[in-house]
């Protein structure tokens, strides 16, 4: 067994960039009071945004927001009203199905079992639905949830979220929730807000508690406790940034900082700065939905998202 003794975790520091809940007189050095089409350059200092260019010429059709997208297979996927579309950026959207009636924000996940691409998408509302690129089905087994909001792969296994249910497919059969051949189902102590695999584990959030699962299959798995006391507000916030998760909490960005020693991990805040912002007109309580993030890794950037229903 190799020494892991003198490794230790790699710090990202998260400081400049722009700070509105400090006066000019105690914003610390290099943040900024206002920034329009600039950003903190990993060289120091800002850069100038160099803008954007749009991935397909023509918009994805339908009407309302675009309530999802993905990529996968070289293609983008792109959720509007009923309807699933895709992409190769050159080609005209395709339809890859129109029965997903009623649908709320879409969560993605992406897999590769048996010789096979496949991509799984939840919205709360419809059942899981699965695309390989060229056929469109439902999750459909009697004991799989059949509106799952929040979607992940997990050692092998197709993991969907329900209120307060985490349901485990069985190993390399998403839509096998037999647990005859493998398969589980975990109650939490509160509704789920987010699941993220991290390294061998499968962290599961709630707005008040963070509980990790491991192991492989229904008679090894363990779900452990990392705290009661704070968890994740947005699902959608959730990224591994710096070899760490980091999430939105009620009072600011925070990590799950995986240390040497196993089981050991140590809960860390990385935004003071934002704390005011929550809950009032920046993000308030009840739009935490509308939170998205991204990470942009040749920038070594985090970025957060906000908006209303209507953006």
């Amino acid at each position: 067994m190799s020494d892991t003794s003198q490794l230790q975790p790699l710090s990202v520091s998260m400081s400049g960039g722009l700070v509105k809940n400090k006066d000019a007189f105690t914003q610390d050095p290099s943040t900024a009071t206002s920034l329009i089409n600039l950003e903190p350059s990993i060289d120091g200092g800002y850069r100038r945004i160099n803008g954007y260019a749009k991935f397909h010429a023509d918009v994805v059709p339908g009407a309302g927001v675009v309530l999802g997208v993905g990529g996968f297979a070289g293609e983008v996927i792109a959720c509007r009203g009923d309807n699933v579309y895709a992409s190769n950026g050159v080609a005209a959207w395709s339809l890859i199905t129109s029965a997903r009636t009623g649908a709320e924000f879409y969560t993605f996940t992406k897999f590769f079992w048996a010789a096979e691409d496949v991509i799984i998408m939840t919205d709360n509302i419809n059942p899981a639905g699965r695309w390989n690129g060229s056929v469109y089905s439902t999750i459909n087994h009697a004991n799989a949830p059949t509106t799952p909001n929040l979607c992940a792969e997990f050692n092998n296994s197709l993991v969907l979220t329900e209120e307060n249910q985490l349901y485990v497919s069985a190993p390399n059969a998403e839509n096998d929730f037999n647990p005859a051949n493998g398969a589980a189902q975990f109650a939490l102590p509160a509704p789920i807000t987010a699941i993220r695999k991290f390294r061998q584990s499968l962290y599961i959030f709630g707005e008040r508690y963070i509980r990790k699962l491991t192991g492989y299959g229904l008679s090894s798995y363990n779900m452990d406790s990392v705290t009661d006391s704070t968890g994740c507000i947005a699902s959608r916030s959730v990224q591994e940034v710096g070899g760490d998760l980091i999430f939105l909490a009620s009072d600011g960005l925070r990590t799950i900082a995986g240390t040497t020693k196993i089981d050991d991990v140590e809960l860390g805040s990385v935004s003071r700065n934002i704390q005011s912002l929550l809950g009032n007109s920046a993000i308030p309580a009840a739009n935490t939905n509308y939170v998205c993030s991204a990470v942009i890794r040749d920038k070594s950037q985090y970025r957060l998202y906000y908006g209303s229903s209507s953006s």
